[in-house]
Formats: C-alpha cells, structure tokens, sequence
C-alpha cells in the first residue's frame, strides 16, 4: 500500500526526523554500549537515518517500499552520508539482521501495523538484534488512528482464538 499510494507518488517525503526521537536519542546517546549503532525498523525516506549518521551511528534501515529505499539512499548522499539500506519486511526481521547487535533499535510506527501474533514475532526478533544495554523505542499508534480503524477487530480476533 505504502509503495503504491504513498512512495511511489513523491508523497509523505519526511526530512527531519520527530522531537520524541531527537530527544530521547540525544538524553541516551552518552550510555549507550559502543560501538554507536542504530536500527531503524520501516526506515521510510530516511529522515532518521541521516539524523543517526549526523549524530555518529553506524546505522541501517529495513524498509519494505523500494521507492522509499531509492529516495532515502538520494537523500542521503546529498548529504554526504552513509548508512546501510535493506529492503525487506519486518516479517524476515531475523533473516535480514544476522549477527549484528544494535545500540539503539527505532520503530517509529511500523511494527503497529501486523497482526497480534507477527508483532510478538517482530518482538522478539527485535530483541535478539539489541545490544547488552541498548534502547529499544518504539511508537505504537492508539486503536483511534486513522491507518489502525477496522485494525483493532483484526487483532482482538486472533488474539483470542
């Protein structure tokens, strides 16, 4: 959906990245296990990834758009920056991210959008790529949000069969 309507379309183009972000990175960053690494989960267009690069994290992002994967890597180079690109779904978490541990994990509202049970998977994945003191952060969107209206049915279903 987000490739076809979104990504594709020049839309939803984010280039700074959230306060909340910003904020709780910046408050972490002097104890967070070295070397610096981040992880953002649905890295989108890539406004946290230069944000982590900028701020001196070796950092990747899992997106699933590959529009999405093409504007973040433009985005970044006219910046001068790096940071690793991985196209894939949240899903294959485990088979993307082999072997590396993350001092910080971003899920700015991605993982919110699977089912009950493919979110629990995610989080534990989630919890097998994060460093010995790392931060994971996560931003889940409420039962009111307009992409989760007919979601919360969804969930609740096989949460309790």
């Amino acid at each position: 959906m987000q490739e076809d309507q979104i990504y594709s379309k020049g839309l939803q183009l984010n280039r700074y990245p959230f306060d909340s972000v910003v904020s709780t990175v910046l408050r972490a960053k002097p104890s967070l296990p070295v070397p610096l690494t981040a992880l953002d989960l649905g890295s989108g267009t890539g406004n946290h990834l230069k944000f982590f690069a900028e701020n001196g994290f070796d950092s990747t992002g899992i997106e699933q758009s590959i529009s999405a994967l093409n504007k973040s890597r433009q985005f970044l180079n006219t910046h001068d920056l790096d940071a690793t690109l991985l196209h894939g779904d949240l899903v294959n978490l485990s088979n993307l991210i082999t072997g590396n541990k993350y001092s910080f994990v971003l899920d700015r509202g991605s993982i919110t959008h699977n089912p009950y049970e493919i979110f629990l998977s995610i989080l534990d994945d989630v919890s097998s790529v994060l460093a010995n003191g790392g931060i994971f952060m996560s931003i889940f969107f409420s039962d009111k949000h307009p992409s989760l209206v007919g979601a919360l049915e969804n969930i609740l279903d096989s949460e309790f069969n």
